[in-house]
């Protein structure tokens, strides 16, 4: 059956996006991330590569990818802490949907015209 909805929507079409990192020396090509990610991890990404503190002003909403994908040549020291297990999806400020491990909740959708 294909998936429901298109993109916007909080309905699967919406959310399943497929994404393609590509670091030729260090990921293994071919992978599949099996845990949900998002672009909010990138920037949690990036400070572990870096080796950079997190921004002690603000909590950050994404978490690292880094644990989750198979390295030819690890660039990093230390694995990633903790893997996303709650995902809250807005519209503006609205909660539409909450995806919890394999389960979704889905409240709303917007109409687009």
């Amino acid at each position: 059956e294909p998936l429901r909805g298109a993109k916007g929507q909080t309905w699967e079409c919406g959310i399943r996006v497929p994404g393609i990192l590509r670091w030729s020396g260090h990921i293994t090509p071919g992978q599949t991330i099996e845990s949900v990610a998002s672009l909010l991890d990138f920037y949690p990404s990036l400070l572990e590569l870096w080796n950079a503190p997190t921004p002690a002003d603000r909590p950050l909403d994404g978490v690292s990818l880094w644990s989750n994908l198979h390295m030819t040549s690890p660039p990093l020291s230390t694995p990633m802490q903790r893997e996303r297990e709650t995902l809250f999806h807005y519209c503006g400020s609205t909660i539409t949907a909450v995806r919890q491990g394999r389960y979704k909740a889905h409240f709303y959708t917007p109409q687009w015209d």
